[in-house]
Protein backbone atom coordinates (compact mmCIF):
# COMPACT_ATOMS: atom_id res chain seq x y z
CA UNK A 1 0.00 0.00 0.00
CA UNK A 2 1.40 3.38 -0.97
CA UNK A 3 0.79 6.24 1.43
CA UNK A 4 2.11 9.76 1.28
CA UNK A 5 4.39 10.57 4.23
CA UNK A 6 3.32 7.57 6.26
CA UNK A 7 5.25 4.57 7.52
CA UNK A 8 5.05 1.69 9.94
CA UNK A 9 7.84 0.86 12.37
CA UNK A 10 8.67 -2.69 13.50
CA UNK A 11 6.82 -3.48 16.75
CA UNK A 12 4.48 -0.54 16.05
CA UNK A 13 0.79 -0.41 15.19
CA UNK A 14 -0.85 1.51 12.37
CA UNK A 15 -4.63 1.90 12.17
CA UNK A 16 -5.86 2.15 8.58
CA UNK A 17 -9.18 2.86 6.90
CA UNK A 18 -9.39 1.02 3.58
CA UNK A 19 -11.70 2.71 1.09
CA UNK A 20 -9.94 2.93 -2.30
CA UNK A 21 -11.02 0.13 -4.68
CA UNK A 22 -7.43 -0.99 -5.34
CA UNK A 23 -6.72 -1.26 -1.62
CA UNK A 24 -9.97 -3.13 -1.05
CA UNK A 25 -8.64 -5.66 -3.57
CA UNK A 26 -5.26 -5.63 -1.84
CA UNK A 27 -6.91 -6.33 1.50
CA UNK A 28 -8.88 -9.26 0.09
CA UNK A 29 -5.67 -10.67 -1.39
CA UNK A 30 -3.78 -10.22 1.88
CA UNK A 31 -6.51 -11.80 3.99
CA UNK A 32 -6.60 -14.85 1.69
CA UNK A 33 -2.82 -15.21 1.86
CA UNK A 34 -0.57 -14.56 4.86
CA UNK A 35 -2.23 -11.41 6.26
CA UNK A 36 0.92 -9.38 5.59
CA UNK A 37 1.68 -6.28 3.53
CA UNK A 38 3.96 -3.24 3.55
CA UNK A 39 3.23 0.45 3.57
CA UNK A 40 5.30 2.10 0.85
CA UNK A 41 6.52 5.57 1.84
CA UNK A 42 5.82 8.23 -0.77
CA UNK A 43 7.87 11.39 -0.28
CA UNK A 44 5.21 13.33 -2.21
CA UNK A 45 2.02 12.54 -4.07
CA UNK A 46 3.74 10.93 -7.08
CA UNK A 47 3.30 7.15 -7.32
CA UNK A 48 6.17 6.56 -9.74
CA UNK A 49 8.72 3.86 -8.94
CA UNK A 50 11.26 6.60 -8.16
CA UNK A 51 8.90 8.28 -5.68
CA UNK A 52 8.61 5.17 -3.47
CA UNK A 53 11.27 4.63 -0.82
CA UNK A 54 12.83 1.17 -1.10
CA UNK A 55 12.71 0.50 2.67
CA UNK A 56 9.58 -0.46 4.55
CA UNK A 57 8.25 -2.73 7.28
CA UNK A 58 6.35 -5.94 6.67
CA UNK A 59 3.15 -5.63 8.67
CA UNK A 60 0.67 -8.22 9.91
CA UNK A 61 -3.06 -7.49 9.84
CA UNK A 62 -3.87 -7.97 13.54
CA UNK A 63 -7.52 -6.97 13.35
CA UNK A 64 -9.86 -6.14 10.49
CA UNK A 65 -13.49 -5.06 10.48
CA UNK A 66 -15.23 -5.02 7.13
CA UNK A 67 -18.22 -2.77 6.48
CA UNK A 68 -21.29 -3.30 4.27
CA UNK A 69 -20.07 -0.66 1.80
CA UNK A 70 -16.85 -2.62 1.16
CA UNK A 71 -14.62 -0.38 3.26
CA UNK A 72 -12.70 -1.73 6.24
CA UNK A 73 -10.89 -0.62 9.37
CA UNK A 74 -7.77 -2.54 10.26
CA UNK A 75 -4.74 -2.48 12.52
CA UNK A 76 -1.39 -3.33 10.96
CA UNK A 77 1.39 -4.47 13.30
CA UNK A 78 4.99 -3.93 12.20
CA UNK A 79 6.94 -7.19 12.08
CA UNK A 80 10.24 -6.82 10.17
CA UNK A 81 12.27 -4.24 8.27
CA UNK A 82 12.40 -5.04 4.56
CA UNK A 83 13.83 -3.68 1.34
CA UNK A 84 11.52 -3.57 -1.66
CA UNK A 85 13.72 -5.29 -4.23
CA UNK A 86 11.57 -5.21 -7.36
CA UNK A 87 7.97 -4.76 -8.41
CA UNK A 88 6.27 -7.96 -9.55
CA UNK A 89 2.87 -6.27 -10.11
CA UNK A 90 1.70 -2.67 -10.43
CA UNK A 91 -2.05 -3.01 -11.13
CA UNK A 92 -4.60 -3.11 -9.60
CA UNK A 93 -2.29 -2.83 -6.57
CA UNK A 94 1.45 -3.16 -6.24
CA UNK A 95 3.23 -6.35 -5.26
CA UNK A 96 6.96 -6.41 -4.59
CA UNK A 97 9.68 -8.93 -4.03
CA UNK A 98 10.99 -8.09 -0.57
CA UNK A 99 14.26 -8.85 1.19
CA UNK A 100 14.20 -8.99 5.00
CA UNK A 101 16.83 -6.77 6.62
CA UNK A 102 18.97 -8.12 9.42
CA UNK A 103 20.13 -5.83 12.21
CA UNK A 104 23.81 -5.78 13.06
CA UNK A 105 25.81 -4.16 15.85
CA UNK A 106 29.26 -2.64 15.42
CA UNK A 107 29.99 -1.87 19.08
CA UNK A 108 28.04 -3.67 21.82
CA UNK A 109 29.22 -1.27 24.54
CA UNK A 110 28.12 1.74 22.51
CA UNK A 111 24.70 0.19 21.92
CA UNK A 112 24.26 -0.31 25.67
CA UNK A 113 25.30 3.29 26.35
CA UNK A 114 23.17 4.81 23.59
CA UNK A 115 20.07 2.79 24.45
CA UNK A 116 20.40 3.82 28.13
CA UNK A 117 20.54 7.49 27.06
CA UNK A 118 17.54 7.04 24.76
CA UNK A 119 15.55 5.25 27.45
CA UNK A 120 16.38 7.95 29.98
CA UNK A 121 15.32 10.71 27.58
CA UNK A 122 12.04 9.00 26.63
CA UNK A 123 11.17 8.27 30.28
CA UNK A 124 11.94 11.90 31.20
CA UNK A 125 9.59 13.22 28.52
CA UNK A 126 6.85 10.84 29.68
CA UNK A 127 7.26 11.77 33.35
CA UNK A 128 7.14 15.48 32.46
CA UNK A 129 3.91 14.78 30.59
CA UNK A 130 2.35 13.07 33.61
CA UNK A 131 2.72 9.53 32.27
CA UNK A 132 4.84 8.02 35.05
CA UNK A 133 3.41 4.53 34.52
CA UNK A 134 4.28 4.63 30.83
CA UNK A 135 7.77 5.93 31.73
CA UNK A 136 8.20 2.86 33.93
CA UNK A 137 7.15 0.58 31.06
CA UNK A 138 9.63 2.24 28.71
CA UNK A 139 12.29 1.69 31.38
CA UNK A 140 11.56 -2.03 31.29
CA UNK A 141 12.32 -2.47 27.56
CA UNK A 142 15.43 -4.66 27.54
CA UNK A 143 16.05 -5.04 23.80
CA UNK A 144 17.79 -1.93 22.35
CA UNK A 145 16.27 -2.59 18.91
CA UNK A 146 12.73 -2.72 20.31
CA UNK A 147 13.44 0.44 22.33
CA UNK A 148 14.64 2.28 19.22
CA UNK A 149 11.56 1.25 17.24
CA UNK A 150 9.25 2.17 20.13
CA UNK A 151 10.77 5.64 20.50
CA UNK A 152 10.68 6.23 16.74
CA UNK A 153 7.04 5.17 16.46
CA UNK A 154 5.81 7.05 19.54
CA UNK A 155 7.98 10.14 19.85
CA UNK A 156 8.80 11.16 16.27
CA UNK A 157 5.64 12.65 14.85
CA UNK A 158 7.08 13.31 11.39
CA UNK A 159 7.18 10.18 9.22
CA UNK A 160 10.00 11.68 7.14
CA UNK A 161 12.17 11.62 10.29
CA UNK A 162 11.28 7.96 10.93
CA UNK A 163 11.77 6.77 7.35
CA UNK A 164 15.62 6.80 7.34
CA UNK A 165 15.56 4.42 10.32
CA UNK A 166 13.97 1.70 8.19
CA UNK A 167 17.04 1.56 5.98
CA UNK A 168 19.57 1.56 8.83
CA UNK A 169 20.66 -2.01 9.43
CA UNK A 170 23.35 -1.06 11.99
CA UNK A 171 21.74 -0.57 15.41
CA UNK A 172 24.50 1.75 16.66
CA UNK A 173 23.77 4.11 13.75
CA UNK A 174 20.02 3.90 14.35
CA UNK A 175 20.41 4.81 18.04
CA UNK A 176 22.74 7.75 17.32
CA UNK A 177 20.31 9.08 14.71
CA UNK A 178 17.37 8.72 17.10
CA UNK A 179 19.13 10.53 19.94
CA UNK A 180 19.99 13.40 17.62
CA UNK A 181 16.52 13.69 16.09
CA UNK A 182 14.65 12.99 19.34
CA UNK A 183 16.51 15.86 21.04
CA UNK A 184 15.19 18.27 18.42
CA UNK A 185 11.62 16.92 18.48
CA UNK A 186 10.88 17.45 22.19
Amino acid sequence: MLLSRCNLMPHGMLPLFIFEPRYRELLQHVLQMDRMFCVGFLAGEEESDEGIDSFSTAGLVRACVGHEDGTAHLVLQGVKRVRLKSWTQREPFRLAEVVPLQTSVKDDAEVVELSALLMERAAEVLRRGGAAEMAERVGSIEDPEVLADFVAANFLGDASLRQPLLGMSVLDERLRYLLEVFQGEV
